[in-house]
């Protein structure tokens, strides 16, 4: 490519993760676009650790809809997590599968595996996968379409002009605040954790832990290969002064857990330092600009309790994509904008939910974590 190569697409994905991949593959599957009419742009090179995650069984719903619920991908992708326990609200087990959901059975997501095969089959369906790719700006053309300058760190600057543009780039809603869109954050929680390899000696089985304590709360699971994954859910300040992103001062706090630490006893840490990662809550505010469109948690992010993260993503892309098309066919239905107004209703009732949730933990009122959660 040479810098002066421009690229023309229907519709451009900035960002592919689940929320990304989702609006793509439904476009792919029903819009009947043309091949190429696609593009998916990511700016990693698809090897950054991603973080394993509990779903429940109606994300195969959204997996059916997509066509890609066949028993390979299940197989591959989605692990049952069976013997939940949670310590919250009290120091004895609860053994239903979580606080924040009533289905029997949970599946415990290999995010690598899960997030790699939707890109596969994006490309399979032909649309554009451009990784290693980083959007340098995003300006708006005198016809109204998009015109994105990207850089590749081998081939170089090129543009691709398209008629919608999607952000799908997490938390940081990159292109979103590019175009001046306000981002509102609720809280400052993030999450610090480490693999595992689990104990040779195995000991209590269980699916998956959940532990509250004084300043936040942990969360353990069984991962495929061996692996365990531990996080601890704390507010960004502590985190900062405690050093918890340090491997020994996280470790010492794992080690002061009333429940958890036996349950991993034995295991091994795989990694040399935690890796840190934004859990707040958050959400676009203001105008949108015209075809343009934010998905998952570009558009809302939510606290991990709430176990909305996957699910809202791969359901937010496929009504992103509905919106489009709809728009596409009828320029003036205003598809887009009551797909944003859905989103400020899926937030205002997530806040509810949410304070519902952490309202159950009474031990620690006075704890600043609790505190700023019960209002």
């Amino acid at each position: 490519m040479t810098s002066a190569t421009v690229h023309e697409t229907e519709v451009l994905v900035v960002g592919a993760g689940p929320s990304g991949c989702a609006t793509a593959l439904s476009l792919l599957n029903y819009s009947g676009l043309q091949e190429g009419a696609v593009f998916v742009v990511e700016q990693s090179d698809l090897g950054r650790v991603r973080v394993g995650e509990q779903v429940s069984p109606t994300l195969f719903k959204f997996l059916d809809y997509l066509k890609l619920s066949n028993e390979e991908f299940i197989r591959e992708t989605c692990r049952p997590s069976f013997n939940g326990v949670s310590y919250w609200g009290s120091t004895s087990a609860n053994t239903r599968e979580s606080v924040f959901t009533a289905d029997d059975t949970t599946y415990q997501l290999d995010r690598e595996e899960f997030d790699l095969a939707l890109i596969k089959k994006v490309s399979d369906l032909g649309g554009v996968v451009l990784p290693r790719t980083r959007v340098k700006s995003v300006i708006r053309t005198d016809d109204q379409r998009w015109s994105v300058e990207l850089h590749h760190p081998e081939q170089g600057i090129f543009h691709v002009l398209a008629d919608y543009l999607v952000d799908a780039t997490g938390r940081n809603a990159s292109i979103a605040r590019q175009l001046g869109i306000e981002l509102e954050k609720k809280d400052n929680l993030v999450g610090v954790g480490c693999f595992l390899s689990a104990p040779e000696e195995p000991g209590e089985p269980f699916g998956h832990v959940l532990e509250s304590c004084e300043f936040g709360w942990w969360y353990c699971a069984h991962l495929p290969n061996n692996q365990m994954v531990v996080s601890l859910f704390a507010d960004a300040g502590l985190v900062s002064s405690e050093h918890l992103g340090k491997i020994q001062p996280w470790l010492s706090y794992l080690a002061d857990t009333s429940h958890l630490k036996r349950y991993v006893s034995g295991a091994k840490v795989c990694s040399e330092k935690p890796w840190v990662r934004n859990a707040g809550s958050q959400r676009l505010l203001g105008h949108w600009p015209d075809n343009f469109i934010a998905v998952g948690e570009a558009a809302c992010a939510f606290d991990p309790i709430s176990s909305m993260g996957i699910g809202f993503a791969i359901s937010s892309g496929c009504q992103a994509a509905i919106a489009i098309m709809a728009q596409q066919k009828v320029p003036t239905t205003g598809a887009i904008e009551l797909y944003r107004s859905d989103l400020e209703r899926i937030f205002s009732e997530y806040l509810e939910t949410c304070r519902t949730i952490y309202s159950k933990e009474k031990r620690w009122e006075d704890s600043e974590f609790w505190l700023n959660r019960a209002s």
